[in-house]
Protein backbone atom coordinates (compact mmCIF):
# COMPACT_ATOMS: atom_id res chain seq x y z
CA UNK A 1 0.00 0.00 0.00
CA UNK A 2 2.79 2.71 0.94
CA UNK A 3 4.26 1.83 -2.84
CA UNK A 4 1.41 2.18 -4.71
CA UNK A 5 0.34 5.44 -2.61
CA UNK A 6 3.60 7.00 -2.33
CA UNK A 7 4.59 6.24 -5.89
CA UNK A 8 1.35 7.69 -7.12
CA UNK A 9 1.74 10.84 -5.24
CA UNK A 10 5.70 11.26 -6.39
CA UNK A 11 4.38 10.66 -10.03
CA UNK A 12 1.26 13.19 -9.41
CA UNK A 13 3.90 15.91 -8.23
CA UNK A 14 6.16 15.80 -11.67
CA UNK A 15 2.39 15.87 -13.38
CA UNK A 16 2.13 19.30 -11.28
CA UNK A 17 5.14 20.47 -11.89
CA UNK A 18 4.30 20.09 -15.87
CA UNK A 19 1.54 21.98 -14.90
CA UNK A 20 -0.74 18.83 -16.13
CA UNK A 21 -2.41 18.67 -12.44
CA UNK A 22 -2.82 20.44 -9.35
CA UNK A 23 -0.17 20.05 -6.83
CA UNK A 24 -2.29 19.94 -3.94
CA UNK A 25 -3.21 16.28 -5.10
CA UNK A 26 0.02 14.78 -4.99
CA UNK A 27 1.33 16.46 -1.69
CA UNK A 28 -2.18 14.90 -0.26
CA UNK A 29 -1.80 11.25 -1.61
CA UNK A 30 2.11 11.27 -0.47
CA UNK A 31 0.88 12.17 2.77
CA UNK A 32 -1.64 9.94 3.25
CA UNK A 33 1.12 7.18 2.47
CA UNK A 34 3.33 8.20 4.72
CA UNK A 35 0.20 7.85 6.92
CA UNK A 36 -0.54 4.40 5.84
CA UNK A 37 3.66 3.58 6.68
CA UNK A 38 3.37 4.65 10.13
CA UNK A 39 0.29 3.06 10.67
CA UNK A 40 1.96 -0.31 9.91
CA UNK A 41 4.77 0.27 11.17
CA UNK A 42 2.90 0.76 14.57
CA UNK A 43 1.26 -2.52 13.62
CA UNK A 44 3.90 -4.63 12.93
CA UNK A 45 5.81 -3.69 15.89
CA UNK A 46 2.79 -4.37 17.99
CA UNK A 47 2.58 -7.78 16.71
CA UNK A 48 6.00 -8.64 17.66
CA UNK A 49 5.25 -7.67 21.16
CA UNK A 50 2.06 -9.65 21.28
CA UNK A 51 2.54 -12.32 19.14
CA UNK A 52 5.95 -12.90 17.90
CA UNK A 53 5.78 -16.57 17.41
CA UNK A 54 4.00 -16.28 14.75
CA UNK A 55 5.84 -13.97 13.42
CA UNK A 56 9.06 -15.80 14.03
CA UNK A 57 7.23 -18.48 11.92
CA UNK A 58 6.44 -15.96 9.07
CA UNK A 59 10.19 -15.15 9.11
CA UNK A 60 11.59 -18.81 8.46
CA UNK A 61 9.14 -19.93 6.18
CA UNK A 62 10.88 -20.03 2.69
CA UNK A 63 7.44 -18.76 0.75
CA UNK A 64 6.55 -15.56 3.03
CA UNK A 65 10.16 -14.76 4.73
CA UNK A 66 10.87 -12.06 1.87
CA UNK A 67 8.06 -10.14 2.21
CA UNK A 68 9.40 -8.71 5.52
CA UNK A 69 11.98 -6.58 3.85
CA UNK A 70 8.80 -4.81 2.14
CA UNK A 71 9.96 -3.06 5.71
CA UNK A 72 12.85 -0.98 5.03
CA UNK A 73 11.54 -0.39 1.16
CA UNK A 74 8.24 1.40 2.52
CA UNK A 75 10.41 3.23 4.69
CA UNK A 76 12.52 4.74 2.08
CA UNK A 77 9.75 5.32 -0.09
CA UNK A 78 8.03 6.99 2.39
CA UNK A 79 10.96 8.81 3.23
CA UNK A 80 10.67 10.03 -0.57
CA UNK A 81 7.04 11.02 -0.12
CA UNK A 82 7.88 13.09 3.17
CA UNK A 83 11.07 14.12 2.03
CA UNK A 84 9.64 18.54 0.95
CA UNK A 85 7.40 18.64 3.75
CA UNK A 86 10.19 16.82 6.57
CA UNK A 87 13.65 17.00 5.05
CA UNK A 88 15.57 15.93 8.13
CA UNK A 89 12.68 13.25 9.58
CA UNK A 90 13.00 12.25 5.78
CA UNK A 91 16.95 11.71 6.08
CA UNK A 92 16.56 10.01 8.65
CA UNK A 93 14.10 7.36 7.39
CA UNK A 94 16.46 7.12 4.32
CA UNK A 95 19.53 5.79 6.42
CA UNK A 96 17.21 3.46 8.68
CA UNK A 97 15.82 2.04 4.93
CA UNK A 98 19.18 2.28 3.24
CA UNK A 99 21.08 0.27 6.36
CA UNK A 100 18.01 -2.21 6.51
CA UNK A 101 17.51 -2.98 3.22
CA UNK A 102 21.44 -3.27 2.39
CA UNK A 103 21.87 -6.20 5.53
CA UNK A 104 18.28 -7.63 4.87
CA UNK A 105 19.13 -8.14 1.22
CA UNK A 106 22.67 -9.88 1.87
CA UNK A 107 20.72 -12.18 4.30
CA UNK A 108 18.32 -13.27 1.55
CA UNK A 109 21.00 -13.64 -1.40
CA UNK A 110 22.97 -16.13 1.54
CA UNK A 111 20.16 -17.85 2.11
CA UNK A 112 19.03 -18.78 -1.73
CA UNK A 113 22.75 -19.33 -2.58
CA UNK A 114 22.99 -22.06 0.62
CA UNK A 115 19.83 -24.32 -1.42
CA UNK A 116 17.79 -26.85 -1.17
CA UNK A 117 14.89 -24.38 -1.91
CA UNK A 118 11.53 -25.94 -2.27
CA UNK A 119 10.37 -25.32 -6.16
CA UNK A 120 6.99 -24.38 -4.78
CA UNK A 121 8.58 -21.78 -2.79
CA UNK A 122 10.24 -19.66 -6.24
CA UNK A 123 7.72 -16.89 -6.25
CA UNK A 124 8.44 -13.73 -7.65
CA UNK A 125 8.44 -12.79 -3.39
CA UNK A 126 12.19 -12.98 -4.38
CA UNK A 127 12.43 -10.10 -6.10
CA UNK A 128 11.87 -8.07 -2.85
CA UNK A 129 14.96 -8.32 -0.99
CA UNK A 130 17.60 -7.51 -3.99
CA UNK A 131 15.50 -6.00 -6.57
CA UNK A 132 12.93 -3.75 -5.35
CA UNK A 133 15.52 -3.17 -2.31
CA UNK A 134 18.09 -1.97 -4.89
CA UNK A 135 15.48 0.28 -7.14
CA UNK A 136 13.94 1.79 -4.32
CA UNK A 137 17.04 2.60 -2.65
CA UNK A 138 18.47 4.27 -6.00
CA UNK A 139 15.48 6.50 -6.00
CA UNK A 140 16.14 7.51 -2.50
CA UNK A 141 19.86 7.67 -2.53
CA UNK A 142 19.21 9.87 -5.81
CA UNK A 143 16.11 12.21 -4.07
CA UNK A 144 18.93 13.24 -1.17
CA UNK A 145 21.60 13.94 -3.85
CA UNK A 146 23.61 10.91 -3.49
CA UNK A 147 23.41 9.78 -7.55
CA UNK A 148 26.69 8.24 -7.43
CA UNK A 149 25.48 5.52 -4.11
CA UNK A 150 22.15 5.20 -5.61
CA UNK A 151 24.02 3.84 -9.14
CA UNK A 152 25.33 0.93 -6.74
CA UNK A 153 22.45 0.40 -5.53
CA UNK A 154 20.94 0.49 -9.15
CA UNK A 155 23.55 -2.15 -10.58
CA UNK A 156 22.28 -4.41 -7.81
CA UNK A 157 18.74 -4.04 -8.28
CA UNK A 158 19.18 -4.59 -12.04
CA UNK A 159 21.57 -7.48 -11.84
CA UNK A 160 19.48 -9.22 -9.60
CA UNK A 161 16.43 -8.79 -11.79
CA UNK A 162 18.15 -10.31 -14.61
CA UNK A 163 19.48 -13.70 -12.97
CA UNK A 164 16.25 -13.97 -11.12
CA UNK A 165 13.87 -13.30 -14.16
CA UNK A 166 15.00 -16.81 -15.51
CA UNK A 167 14.23 -18.50 -12.29
CA UNK A 168 10.48 -17.25 -11.69
CA UNK A 169 10.00 -17.86 -15.64
CA UNK A 170 10.78 -21.47 -15.06
CA UNK A 171 8.56 -21.74 -11.85
CA UNK A 172 5.45 -19.97 -13.11
CA UNK A 173 5.84 -22.22 -16.54
CA UNK A 174 6.08 -25.45 -15.24
CA UNK A 175 3.82 -25.41 -12.41
CA UNK A 176 1.21 -23.19 -11.54
CA UNK A 177 1.00 -20.67 -8.67
CA UNK A 178 -1.77 -21.68 -5.83
CA UNK A 179 -4.47 -19.28 -5.94
CA UNK A 180 -3.47 -17.56 -2.59
CA UNK A 181 -0.27 -16.62 -3.87
CA UNK A 182 -1.18 -14.75 -7.79
CA UNK A 183 -1.88 -11.31 -6.65
CA UNK A 184 2.26 -11.77 -6.40
CA UNK A 185 2.29 -11.74 -9.94
CA UNK A 186 2.68 -7.99 -9.26
CA UNK A 187 5.80 -7.91 -8.25
CA UNK A 188 7.06 -9.85 -11.27
CA UNK A 189 5.02 -6.85 -13.10
CA UNK A 190 7.28 -3.66 -10.93
CA UNK A 191 10.32 -4.26 -12.14
CA UNK A 192 11.45 -3.21 -15.35
CA UNK A 193 9.05 0.27 -14.45
CA UNK A 194 10.71 0.51 -11.21
CA UNK A 195 14.01 0.09 -12.81
CA UNK A 196 13.25 2.37 -15.30
CA UNK A 197 12.35 5.14 -12.43
CA UNK A 198 15.57 4.30 -10.23
CA UNK A 199 17.10 4.86 -14.15
CA UNK A 200 15.89 7.85 -14.53
CA UNK A 201 16.01 9.20 -11.29
CA UNK A 202 20.19 8.10 -10.88
CA UNK A 203 21.06 9.95 -14.37
CA UNK A 204 20.60 13.26 -16.10
CA UNK A 205 19.09 14.54 -19.41
CA UNK A 206 16.12 13.10 -21.30
CA UNK A 207 15.00 9.49 -21.46
CA UNK A 208 17.28 7.27 -23.44
CA UNK A 209 18.08 4.35 -25.18
CA UNK A 210 18.20 2.00 -21.96
CA UNK A 211 14.87 4.14 -20.16
CA UNK A 212 13.33 3.16 -23.38
CA UNK A 213 13.75 -0.26 -23.26
CA UNK A 214 13.14 -0.70 -19.80
CA UNK A 215 9.38 1.05 -20.49
CA UNK A 216 8.78 -1.24 -23.05
CA UNK A 217 9.43 -3.86 -21.20
CA UNK A 218 6.82 -2.84 -18.84
CA UNK A 219 4.47 -2.07 -21.14
CA UNK A 220 4.51 -6.02 -22.25
CA UNK A 221 4.68 -6.72 -18.89
CA UNK A 222 1.01 -4.89 -18.22
CA UNK A 223 -0.54 -6.11 -21.47
CA UNK A 224 -0.11 -9.90 -20.03
CA UNK A 225 -0.92 -8.83 -17.06
CA UNK A 226 -4.20 -7.89 -18.63
CA UNK A 227 -4.72 -11.54 -20.72
CA UNK A 228 -4.29 -13.17 -17.06
CA UNK A 229 -6.64 -11.05 -15.83
CA UNK A 230 -9.54 -14.07 -15.36
CA UNK A 231 -7.13 -16.57 -14.12
CA UNK A 232 -5.85 -13.63 -11.07
CA UNK A 233 -9.46 -13.06 -10.22
CA UNK A 234 -9.71 -16.66 -8.76
CA UNK A 235 -8.15 -15.38 -5.83
CA UNK A 236 -10.84 -13.42 -4.10
CA UNK A 237 -10.14 -9.56 -3.63
CA UNK A 238 -7.89 -8.47 -0.73
CA UNK A 239 -4.88 -6.45 0.51
CA UNK A 240 -2.61 -8.67 -1.43
CA UNK A 241 -4.29 -6.79 -4.72
CA UNK A 242 -2.35 -4.23 -3.68
CA UNK A 243 0.76 -5.82 -5.57
CA UNK A 244 -0.65 -5.09 -8.57
CA UNK A 245 -0.92 -1.17 -8.46
CA UNK A 246 2.12 -1.14 -6.82
CA UNK A 247 4.18 0.03 -9.75
CA UNK A 248 5.88 2.97 -9.74
CA UNK A 249 4.85 5.47 -12.61
CA UNK A 250 7.83 6.09 -15.30
CA UNK A 251 8.67 9.59 -13.94
CA UNK A 252 11.46 11.75 -12.56
CA UNK A 253 10.97 11.93 -8.69
CA UNK A 254 11.31 15.16 -6.89
CA UNK A 255 14.39 15.80 -5.10
CA UNK A 256 14.86 17.99 -1.75
CA UNK A 257 17.91 20.30 -2.24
Amino acid sequence: MVLGLCGLGNGWRTAARLGLAPGWVGEAVSVCGVTVWATWMALYAARWLNDRDAVLTEARDPTSSFFASLAPVATMIASVGLAPHWPGTAWVMALVGLVGVTLFAAWGAGTLWMGDRRFDATTPILYMPTVGGGFVAAITCATFGMKDLGLLYFGTGLLSWLTLESVVLNRMILRTLPVPLRASLGLHLAPPAVACVAYLAVTDGPPDRLAQILFGYALFQALVMVRLVPWLRMQPFSPAAWALPSVYRPFRLPRCA
